[in-house]
């Protein structure tokens, strides 16, 4: 195909602060973890998907399955959103909660959730068929319900 330029498993952007290999980068709503270190501003390249293990709010207690917010503020994860955290994945592995359980291991989504307003704009379906489609993937905790 011609216009295909990558499968979006890693994607480079501009490093929005000073990043080590292993950090979480948040840049719009594309969340990766850094391959590389990067300065505030160079390109780093980020890994968009796969099973990670990022820094988590240490009061909170993960189970399989449940949904994980990036903190960008505070740099971690957490799994009750606050306004302007990011969706950025699923909880893969059950941690516990305290001083000690600061980090929990996540599958991310991939590189740019959608929102669901915007469904209806990107599908020729029926009403019915795209609603549906977007309560899935908001169950799913594929996509950000608007």
């Amino acid at each position: 195909m011609k216009t295909f330029l990558s499968d979006g498993i890693n994607v480079t952007v501009a490093a929005p602060a000073a990043k080590s290999s292993g950090d979480g980068v948040l840049v719009g709503s594309i969340f990766g973890v850094a391959i590389t270190d990067a300065a505030n501003g160079a390109d780093v390249a980020i890994r968009t998907t796969g099973v990670v293990t990022l820094p988590k709010i240490g009061s909170q207690a993960w189970s399989v399955g449940d949904k994980v917010y990036w903190d960008d503020g505070n740099d971690r994860c957490t799994s009750t959103a606050a306004d302007g955290d990011q969706l950025i994945g699923t909880a893969t592995e059950a941690v516990g909660s305290g001083a000690d359980a600061t980090t929990g291991t996540l599958r991310l989504t991939g590189t740019q959730l959608l929102q669901a307003a915007n469904v209806a704009d990107a599908s020729a379906g029926s009403a019915a068929e795209i609603n549906a489609l977007r309560d899935a993937l908001v169950n799913a905790g594929l996509m950000a319900a608007s």
